[in-house]
């Protein structure tokens, strides 16, 4: 959706620069879409790119790209034209990292030309990681190390209220085309942006707190952060609060309801975004497969140790009790344990909040069982996760901020850090903990219990979310569903509504977790006794983020 540079001129020159070996010149056009992806976020360049030293802040000046979208005709162009100069170079010639980066990058083309028409069916606007939302979070966690990082941090500040005029334009275009959202999704966006505008508080602090840390004059401070406080109140916050109000001014415009099957093509747009997320084409068809045979396989899994070890299943949490209350508790057995299953660079020293985890929507019931009719237990729909332990399992080790190190670490110079796969990501993520469950609690029927339930409850949302806005499913259509496998009907309506509300929400994780479980799964097999679980797991991490199809053929 945001505006994407014209770089054809500056591709065709290096494609005739014949001096060059394929490698070279392909490593040219690798640089300038690498140089494209940082002026599109300047945010991601603060956060990611400025660690590498690839490019000084002189290279590529830092500018907040306004949200515009391409008319269909002119993104197929645009695309089309970059996919033709790729195609141009000799992939044998190129080496085997190169080849990998040269398929996903003709890939994301092609995807970007069959996708051209949906750019106005996204929202950019929700509660949770809406533009308005990303783009205070950022602000907040701008990495401010020198005075030249503060100033550039200011002069993109200043620029906030262009940026947010270029989101009401956006939305306009889509109230026009019919594809503005619902009322009520309005509503909490409209008072996000409320709340965000009369309160700044937080994003005042953070600049100043990192500003005080800079070895530079107190003058120079002081001046630094009545910058910040004038640009608050004349440029930040009045943004806000006019983006409150054009958005109030197109409630009439509202969408009569959340189903994406209810747009027009809104079919299409659904399986476009499924082929996104994994990376391929790839139908509706073959993920309904996929989700009713894991939520086949799970639910027997629950059962059948529920019905083995019901003492187990009665308990809270099925027993289990990490015993931990801190980070610094469970950082040294997480290591000590998780080494033997994960590789380990000792040189690893994690810095994360333990204070912004998203906590997944859920509704608790009683879990417990009739024990007439113990053979239908009910799955429990806690996810009894400590805050604590799914953090460090999710995002430090073994998970996605130590598997971002680690291919870092193995693969200084590689650009591919930026084509990030989004089931690869946050499928990563669910593997590592539901692996981590395993690796801390032992293979126990508790653990069982605990990592099959929370892969069921994935599946099982991600096949409503298909359900409702795919396949079209009523309310009647979902209770059916939760009534074919013993579901309480009571959690039939909060299921249904958070397809409406959150469509996606986590079928990455499910087609990421699902790909790499199956992987292993077929390694295994074939290896039989010589399967190595260190071995695959450090296999996955050095891939870098790929789709899972060009992850199995570069193993196999």
């Amino acid at each position: 959706m945001k505006r994407f540079l014209p770089v054809l001129i500056s591709l065709s020159m290096l494609l005739c620069s014949c001096a060059k070996s394929e490698s070279a010149r392909f490593s040219d056009l690798i640089n300038a879409e690498y140089k494209e992806k940082i002026l599109d976020d300047a945010f991601f360049f603060n956060r990611e790119i400025s660690q590498k030293g690839r490019f000084s802040d002189e290279e590529i000046p830092m500018e907040l790209k306004k949200i515009s979208v391409l008319s269909k005709e002119e993104a197929q162009q645009l695309y089309t034209e970059k996919l033709s100069a790729i195609e141009q170079f000799n992939f044998d010639e190129l080496s085997d990292d190169e080849k990998i980066t040269y398929l996903i990058l003709k890939r994301e083309y092609e995807m970007k030309i069959s996708g051209a028409g949906y750019a106005l069916y996204d929202e950019i606007l929700d509660e949770n990681s809406g533009a308005h939302i990303t783009l205070f979070n950022s602000l907040c966690d701008y990495k401010i190390e020198k005075e030249s990082d503060a100033k550039a941090y200011l002069s993109l500040y200043a620029d906030v209220g262009n940026y947010i005029d270029s989101i009401t334009e956006f939305e306009k275009k889509r109230a026009e085309s019919g594809l503005f959202m619902t009322r009520e999704d309005c509503e909490t966006v409209i008072d996000d942006c409320i709340k965000i505008s009369e309160n700044p508080e937080r994003m005042l602090i953070a600049f100043e707190k990192k500003v005080n840390a800079l070895d530079i004059d107190e003058a120079e401070k002081t001046a630094l952060k009545e910058e910040n406080k004038k640009l608050t109140k004349e440029v930040f916050s009045p943004s806000y609060k006019k983006l409150a109000d054009n958005l109030s001014k197109l409630k009439s415009k509202c969408r009569a309801n959340d189903y994406i099957s209810s747009m027009p093509d809104g079919k299409g747009y659904y399986e476009h975004r499924l082929s996104e997320i994994y990376g391929k084409d790839i139908s509706a068809k073959e993920v309904i497969s996929m989700l009713d045979g894991d939520i086949e396989r799970y639910e027997s899994l629950f059962l059948s140790t529920a019905a083995s070890f019901p003492e187990i299943f009665y308990e809270d949490h099925f027993g289990v009790d990490y015993g931990y209350s801190s980070a610094e508790e469970i950082m040294p057995d997480f290591i000590k344990k998780g080494s033997e299953h994960f590789p380990l660079l000792d040189e690893f020293c994690p810095e994360i909040s333990y204070t912004s985890i998203l906590k997944a929507p859920v509704v608790t019931e009683n879990s417990g069982i009739d024990s007439t009719t113990s053979v239908k237990a009910k799955i429990s729909t806690v996810y009894p996760l400590p805050d604590l332990f799914g953090c460090i399992s999710s995002e430090i080790f073994p998970g996605k901020a130590y598997r971002e190190w680690y291919f870092k670490k193995n693969a200084p110079d590689n650009m591919r850090i930026i084509f990030k796969n989004e089931a690869y990501e946050k499928g990563w993520e669910m593997y590592s903990q539901y692996e981590m469950n395993r690796i801390i609690l032992g293979n126990k029927p508790s653990t069982t219990l605990l990592n099959s339930n929370s892969a069921f409850w994935t599946a099982v949302i991600c096949r409503v979310d298909i359900g409702v806005n795919y396949e079209g499913w009523g309310e009647k259509e979902v209770d059916a569903f939760f009534e074919e496998h013993n579901i309480s009907l009571t959690l039939s309506e909060y299921y249904y509504n958070l397809a409406l509300q959150k469509p996606f929400l986590y079928m990455a994780d499910f087609i990421g977790f699902h790909e790499i479980m199956s992987l292993k799964e077929e390694i295994k097999a074939i290896q039989g006794r010589e399967f190595d679980e260190k071995a695959f797991n450090e296999m996955i991490m050095k891939s870098g983020s790929v789709p899972f199809d060009l992850l199995k053929d570069s193993i196999n």
